[in-house]
């Protein structure tokens, strides 16, 4: 079976992108970016349940997710053959402090739509780390060949995460009325979006404009090569004959 990861220009990505994969947070520790192994499995299952635990803006609790370990490592290896269901896992110390990733359809009606999910353990917020794991899914996105509107959902209170989603280009689009219900209390979300192929359109347009002008500077430039160069030796034909005019005499010191 062909992998569809295949069509998303993934191996130019890591290419051109891999910088990305390491980072330096606020604290100077390093941290590392890399799409989730199956090997992986029962250390995100842990993760799942400490991060529920800490946070109240996450659909999760501190139960975690319904999955058992075979069946989370099944999971992962059914994303290796998807473009646009992604985990993604960001570790400082060889430990995981953050789990992200894209989940969309494969209709094809909407298959080109993904939403985005993110979480960070407490002890490593206000570090960096939510902006660069942000930073490296969507670059992930905009160099898919299918891939085009990025859909996230965040609860109207968390300020920080909207902030942050904004500075990167989300857009507010809609709202989830009583989404959130933590302790009896209910809280709305905000549904933002980024759309990345226009930004890609916007992209290829202005290289296929620097493109052209470079071709026609490049063709300007040789067909006045080749004038001078035919001139040149009309002008030292006329010199071999004799037949050459004062004026063709001065351009011979240009040789």
């Amino acid at each position: 079976m062909t992998r569809e990861v295949e069509k998303t220009s993934l191996f130019f990505y890591n290419i051109f992108k891999g910088d990305d994969k390491m980072k330096f947070l606020k604290d100077k520790r390093i941290l590392e970016i890399n799409e989730t192994r199956p090997e992986d499995a029962a250390e995100v299952l842990e993760y799942l349940k400490k991060v529920g635990s800490e946070s109240d803006n996450l659909s999760i609790d501190k139960g975690g997710v319904d999955l058992t370990v075979e069946q989370e490592k099944e999971r992962l290896e059914k994303n290796k053959l998807s473009f646009n269901n992604k985990s993604f896992v960001a570790k400082v110390d060889k430990k995981i402090i953050s789990v992200s990733g894209i989940h969309g359809s494969q209709r094809e009606r909407i298959k080109h739509n993904v939403g985005l999910g993110i979480s960070v353990l407490k002890d490593f917020w206000n570090l960096g780390v939510a902006t660069h794991v942000m930073k490296y899914i969507i670059n992930y996105c905009r160099m898919s060949v299918d891939i085009e509107v990025i859909n996230i959902e965040v609860r109207e209170d968390n300020k920080i995460a909207i902030k942050l989603y904004e500075n990167l280009g989300f857009k507010k689009v809609g709202k989830y009325t009583n989404m959130f219900k933590v302790e009896h209390k209910y809280f709305d979300c905000i549904i933002m979006e980024l759309i990345i192929r226009q930004e890609w359109n916007i992209l290829t347009n202005a290289l296929l404009l620097r493109l052209c002008i470079f071709l026609f500077k490049t063709w300007i430039s040789f067909d006045l090569n080749e004038i001078i160069i035919y001139n040149k030796y009309e002008v030292y034909a006329k010199l071999y004959k004799g037949d050459c005019t004062d004026e063709n005499r001065h351009y011979r010191t240009d040789w």
